[in-house]
């Protein structure tokens, strides 16, 4: 959507956050801790937010050796090429995971005490990865209700619309700036504006059954998890002139949890 001079703002916050996952809560915690005024919105209704978090086991990947590290996950793209920086940034923040529990939730992890020769032990260096949690537990909604927690701390910097979708994003016409969001909210369209910015932490698309067959090849497939994953957050990055990657990436469980249907394949979810 171009912004015209006809365009009239709604609303006016520093961050509007798009999506109300463990990414969105984690960026509009960490917004807000640096003075800006957030929008976090969801398409969910309450108490179904929080994207496929919500329902994961809650564990994140942890390593002391970088350098061991490093070489065991090139192995596991093989035989793919990879973005060396990208692969950089994800090893050293993984060896600062149990620093990050500490520093910003004040919990000291444990080690889940699965896969301890890592996820693939046939790899070299496989065991340089280790499966740890913020609590004993595992899908329990904790990591989840945490991120949650953290948000529900800063309401006085913090406005979350829930059943509330993005539509459009609002772009400068000649710049392509992005300005603000179009949001649907109780039956109103309503222009928003972002004075430093917008994230974008929509989730994936395996609720719509017309990316699956468009990225995934496959028919129809049966997610286990957030059922608002419908792929939007795609549609708005290429609004931004984003370029896809990587999109026929997803993890099948190899059964099905609704009918028994011929074209439903498999159930999938994202850990």
């Amino acid at each position: 959507m171009i912004y015209t001079p006809s365009t009239r703002w709604d609303a006016q916050f520093d961050v509007i956050v798009v999506g109300f996952g463990g990414a969105g809560a984690g960026a509009a915690r960490f917004a807000a801790d640096n003075g800006a005024h957030v929008l976090l919105i969801d398409s969910a209704p309450e108490g179904h937010e929080g994207g496929n978090t919500r329902y994961s086991g809650g564990a994140f990947a942890w390593g002391l050796d970088s350098q061991k590290l490093a070489d065991y996950y090139k192995q596991t793209y093989y035989p793919f090429k990879y973005d060396v920086r990208a692969l950089d940034c994800f090893v050293k923040n993984i060896t600062n995971m149990k620093e990050y529990a500490k520093k910003y939730f004040d919990i000291d992890s444990v080690a889940t005490g699965r896969r301890p020769n890592g996820e693939y032990p046939e790899y070299q260096n496989a065991n340089s990865m280790q499966s740890r949690s913020m609590n004993k537990g595992m899908y329990n909604g904790f990591f989840w209700k945490l991120l949650r927690k953290k948000v529900y701390e800063r309401l006085d910097m913090i406005t979350i619309w829930y059943e509330s979708p993005a539509l459009h994003l609002i772009q400068d016409a000649e710049t392509n700036t992005t300005l603000g969001v179009q949001i649907k909210r109780k039956g109103q369209i309503r222009n928003i504006r972002a004075k430093n910015g917008v994230v974008l932490s929509c989730g994936g698309f395996e609720n719509n059954q017309d990316m699956v067959q468009t990225y995934l090849g496959q028919g129809s497939l049966a997610p286990i998890g957030a059922l608002y994953n419908k792929g939007k957050g795609i549609d708005l990055a290429i609004e931004a002139n984003a370029r896809l990657w990587h999109m026929s990436n997803y993890d099948s469980h190899g059964l099905s949890l609704r009918n028994g249907d011929a074209r439903e394949k498999f159930a999938y979810m994202i850990n």
